[in-house]
C-alpha cells in the first residue's frame, strides 16, 4: 500500500493533465478512448521506471503497435495444424521483429536502472520504482528459483500490457455507458463537483467519498464482457 501511495503524486499530476487538455479543447470533437489510452500508458510508465526511460514517447507508440498487432486478424490461427500459414501471412515475421525491438529496448532500460544504481550520487531524488524492487530481488533476494532477466523483462511487460489496455477501455465503455445514460451520468457529475468544488482541484485523498460513481464504475465491469476489450482493439 504505500509502494502504491508513494506514486499518488504521479497520478494526480497525469489525471490533471489530462483534465486541462479535455478543458482546452471544448467546442470540439475529442478521442477520448485515446487520451484514457494515454493517460494509462503514462501513469503506468511513470510507475515502473520514475521516469528514467528515455524514449518515453517511442516506448509508449511501439506499445501500441504491438496491442494492435497482437489483437489483430491472423488466419493461422484457425487453422493452427497448417505450419505455414504464419509465413503466408506474414504475421510470424511481425511477430518476431516486435519480439526483437521490444527486447532491446526492455535491456536498454534495465541497463540504465543498473548505471544508475552504480552511481546513486547521480540519482539521488529518483524514486524506487518496479525494476530497481525486482533487480533488488534479483541480486538480494535469496529466492529458491534464481529471477533472470528473461524474468524480469517478462514482468516488466506483463504489467505494461495488463495495467494500460484493460484499465484505459474499462473507463472508456464506463464513461460510454453514462452518456447512454444521461440521468445516471447527472448523479455522478453532480456527486463529483459537490466534492471537488470545495477543494477546486481533483485529488485522491477524497476519492472513497464518491460513492455513486465507484458503484457505477463497478457494475459496468461486471456488466461489459472481456471479449469487448479486443474486440474493441481490432477495430
Amino acid at each position: 500500500m504505500k509502494r502504491v501511495q508513494s506514486f499518488r503524486s504521479v497520478r494526480e499530476e497525469q489525471v490533471s493533465s489530462l483534465i486541462r487538455s479535455i478543458f482546452s479543447k471544448t467546442g470540439k470533437e475529442i478521442n477520448l478512448g485515446e487520451m484514457l489510452c494515454n493517460l494509462s500508458y503514462n501513469i503506468t510508465l511513470r510507475t515502473a521506471f520514475a521516469g528514467r526511460c528515455k524514449k518515453h514517447e517511442a516506448f509508449i507508440s511501439f506499445l501500441k503497435k504491438f496491442v494492435e498487432a497482437m489483437a489483430g486478424f491472423n488466419i493461422a490461427d484457425l487453422f493452427p495444424s497448417i505450419k505455414f500459414l504464419p509465413y503466408l501471412s506474414g504475421m510470424r515475421a511481425e511477430l518476431e521483429r516486435f519480439h526483437h525491438d521490444i527486447d532491446t529496448m526492455l535491456e536498454s532500460i534495465i541497463q540504465e536502472h543498473r548505471d544508475s544504481s552504480a552511481n546513486p550520487e547521480d540519482s539521488v531524488d529518483v524514486t524506487e520504482d518496479l525494476v530497481d524492487v525486482l533487480l533488488n530481488l534479483q541480486d538480494h533476494g535469496g529466492l529458491e528459483f534464481p529471477l533472470t532477466i528473461n524474468n524480469i523483462k517478462a514482468v516488466i511487460l506483463d504489467i505494461l500490457m495488463g495495467g494500460t489496455e484493460t484499465s484505459s477501455t474499462l473507463a472508456e465503455w464506463a464513461m460510454l455507458e453514462m452518456m447512454k445514460n444521461p440521468r445516471i451520468l447527472g448523479k455522478a457529475q453532480a456527486e463529483v463537483r459537490e466534492l471537488y468544488d470545495k477543494t477546486g482541484d481533483v485529488n485522491e485523498s477524497n476519492l472513497h467519498e464518491l460513492k455513486y460513481l465507484e458503484v457505477g464504475y463497478k457494475g459496468n465491469s461486471k456488466i461489459t464482457p472481456s471479449s469487448t476489450f479486443a474486440n474493441s482493439k481490432r477495430k
